[in-house]
């Protein structure tokens, strides 16, 4: 995920909660000003602000973080796919979904 889409994340979550900017702000200690600043991802978003905003949300961080592409019964194949698979075949499997992901990218 990039900044830009953890940011329209974090924006949709306090908007879905009607948490106003303010209110955020008062939480994290900083002004509605520098939280816009934030928001519109003018400044770099920290390890720690992303946490801190986090916690002032009410919200665990892998919920931000979570792929809008997710497809849980696709991982649930997959899982079951792979279990019992030795350690030698499992990192072929890996080399293997790098490729295609490598592949992908480069056209």
């Amino acid at each position: 995920m990039t900044q830009k889409e953890v940011l329209e994340k974090l924006v949709e979550i306090r908007k879905e909660k009607r948490i106003s900017q303010r209110k955020l702000a008062a939480r994290l200690g900083i002004s509605g000003t520098y939280l816009s600043v934030i928001e519109r991802g003018r400044v770099v978003l920290s390890l720690q602000r992303f946490f801190q905003m986090c916690e002032g949300l009410g919200v665990k961080p892998h919920r931000v973080l979570e792929s809008k592409n997710r497809n849980p019964e696709r991982e649930e194949v997959l899982m079951n796919l792979t279990q019992g698979l030795s350690p030698g075949d499992m990192e072929l499997l890996v080399g293997i979904a790098q490729l295609m992901r490598d592949q992908r990218n480069i056209r």
